[in-house]
């Protein structure tokens, strides 16, 4: 590698901390935020959420562990793939050959989805949202659970709509925690 592709990737890592940084500061408690740290695992995110046009991005195998994505010329470790994906930030299918691709997370983590919470009255029942509306999800509208918090990704408004509607109706929210969905959107 070159004496300029090294700077190039060095610019990029810092572009893409100072994003992150921003991220976090942004964040409060109640936010998923990106946990891991790596400067190469942020770099290797960034290139995933930019060249993923929904099919993932192909990784060719690389010396000495490494993976590389040819059209940009970067090569990353293969640890920095696990540790995206053991943040379930990106799924990188087999390990192997398949396509790298993003997760909600991930994309949420960069500041690419709009998402919300619903607080639910217990961690039964934020359990109970996910699993019933959860399954009616799909690839661009997507919910999680944390303690008594349902986060809500979503692409169509309607969806945290129908689904803080359905957790009050059923006795997992209050009208006031919908009423804050409502009010985020």
């Amino acid at each position: 590698m070159d004496t300029s592709t090294m700077d190039d990737l060095a610019d990029d890592a810092s572009q893409v901390v100072e994003l992150l940084d921003r991220i976090d500061k942004r964040c409060d408690a109640s936010e998923p935020v990106l946990q891991c740290r790596s400067a190469a695992a942020r770099l290797l995110l960034k290139l995933i959420a930019d060249h993923d046009q929904g099919q993932g991005v192909v990784f060719d195998d690389a010396p000495r562990g490494r993976w590389a994505h040819k059209p940009t010329g970067k090569v990353f470790n293969a640890a920095t793939f696990q540790e995206l994906d053991r943040h379930k930030l990106v799924d990188t299918g087999n390990g192997f050959a398949d396509p790298v691709k993003m997760k909600w997370a991930g994309a949420k983590v960069l500041g690419l989805m709009p998402w919300t919470t619903l607080v639910c009255v217990s961690t039964e029942s934020a359990a109970a949202v996910v699993a019933e509306i959860g399954d009616a999800g799909s690839e661009s509208n997507t919910v999680d659970h944390d303690d008594t918090r349902v986060i809500i990704y979503y692409t169509d408004k309607r969806y945290p709509l129908d689904l803080a509607s359905w957790a009050v109706e059923n006795g997992h929210a209050t009208d006031a925690h919908a009423g804050a969905v409502i009010a985020d959107l």
